[in-house]
């Protein structure tokens, strides 16, 4: 961790830690070897798998859209239901009613919003000409 306290940690492919002090937040987190529909959709580079007992205690967790290297089920299966779940207010329903079975509460990121979790603070910001549904 930086002397400051603030540390990012790459994950792979699309996902990290973000810390601050005790606080911890997964930004789109991949946590097997493959992603999307089961696995089929592509493997992790660079090739791991997440041990998730390693993980620090987490405050949340951020889904920044819906790309399947970016919201992975099945990754988010492996966490505890505990953690709140980040989907931007563009979400689909189908993102929101997967978040629900799972058994996550599922909290919204406004575009142009800013959250506070523990030490950390995320604004979100719309990307002009990105497919919508991002954060």
């Amino acid at each position: 961790m930086a002397a400051d306290g603030f540390s990012a940690t790459f994950l792979g492919h699309q996902g990290w830690l973000i810390s601050a002090g005790d606080t911890h937040v997964l930004v789109d987190p991949l946590l097997g070897a493959n992603f999307g529909h089961g696995g089929l959709v592509g493997r992790v580079y660079p090739p791991r798998e997440i041990d998730i007992t390693r993980l620090p205690d987490l405050a949340a967790v951020l889904i920044s859209h819906e790309h399947d290297d970016h919201f992975d089920p099945s990754s988010l299966a492996r966490l505890p239901r505990s953690i709140p779940v980040y989907l931007p207010r563009r979400a689909s329903v189908a993102a929101w009613t997967i978040m629900a079975e799972l058994g996550f509460e599922a909290r919204v990121l406004e575009v142009g919003g800013m959250i506070e979790i523990g030490r950390l603070q995320h604004r979100s910001i719309e990307v002009p000409g990105a497919a919508r549904g991002g954060s």
